[in-house]
């Protein structure tokens, strides 16, 4: 069974491809600036037929309406992490389906609260081999993991179970 927090981060990550696919589609210019900016639920997740939303609990699409704004609204920030824990890897030669699960993935590490990050690193592995090659999970996976653990793990960790050790996730 699929949990509703799984849902909502696999619709976050579709919604975040796209518009990163919409991005580098458009050229970039005053008339089409990148948005980069929060999205209100009725605009998010398109691609989504209206039988298929009607089968989508409203808590799943707010969570992953709550991820995908997350990750808008600080792109510059997750951006340059990225780049910082990807060694240097210039995002242009990282695929649109990784970028936009390392983007789903320091967002929910650096917003979500409620999700340990050792959870969001094994969700990130678990989409990456659905949705990627079957080899680039172990990049997600290490960005990810050096991110956790070079950055100052009690500003990561404090808030989100209380401990270092993971919380179940819903």
């Amino acid at each position: 069974m699929i949990s509703s927090r799984h849902k909502g981060r696999e619709l976050a990550l579709q919604e975040l491809y796209s518009i990163g696919v919409r991005d580098n589609l458009a050229p970039i210019s005053v008339n089409n600036p990148i948005p980069h900016k929060a999205k209100k639920l009725n605009d998010l997740f398109l691609f989504l037929t209206s039988e298929e939303r009607k089968d989508i609990d409203e808590a799943v699409l707010m969570y992953a309406a709550y991820l995908v704004n997350s990750a808008l609204e600080n792109m510059d920030d997750i951006n340059a992490k990225i780049l910082t824990y990807s060694r240097g890897r210039s995002l242009e030669r990282i695929s649109p389906v990784d970028l936009a699960i390392l983007r789903l993935s320091f967002a929910s590490i650096m917003f979500d609260k409620e999700t340990h990050p050792s959870i969001v690193i094994d969700e990130a592995v678990k989409l990456s081999q659905v949705y990627s090659n079957e080899v680039n999970f172990r990049f997600i996976n290490g960005v990810l993991d050096a991110f956790v653990h070079g950055a100052d793990k009690q500003s990561y960790y404090k808030g989100k179970s209380g401990s270092s050790s993971p919380k179940k996730d819903e």
